[in-house]
């Protein structure tokens, strides 16, 4: 496996069992090779999750795009500035401060091109 020394956590190089004398394994590598499994479980859990997030960002986009359709074959905007600061004002109830980008980001993805 490549290692870079950008990353502080990358796993060692591939080791034979057969390599390892039971006298050189100390403890510490032994809780290191749990942490590592545990780690790269929870790394699967977050991609699953990011990969759901993703679908659930592009269903979003697409009802978007159907609603700014409705709206402006009927003379209307294509955006809604209150509906947008609904919107912002729910990430931030749910998510802190740190919704509003998020929410701004999701509405620009939702939006498209002019």
């Amino acid at each position: 496996m490549n290692q870079t020394v950008s990353d502080p956590i990358a796993e060692p190089d591939d080791v034979n069992a057969a390599d390892v004398n039971a006298d050189d394994v100390n403890a510490d590598d032994v809780n290191a090779a749990d942490v590592n499994a545990q780690v790269a479980k929870l790394r699967e859990e977050i991609d699953e999750i990011d990969a759901e997030l993703i679908s659930i960002v592009q269903r979003r986009i697409a009802v978007s795009k159907q609603i700014q359709a409705v709206r402006m074959s009927h003379g209307g905007p294509r955006r809604q500035h209150s509906r947008e600061l609904k919107i912002v004002n729910a990430y931030v109830d749910g998510l802190g401060r740190g919704g509003s980008q998020l929410a701004l980001t999701v509405l620009e993805l939702s939006r498209g091109r002019a």
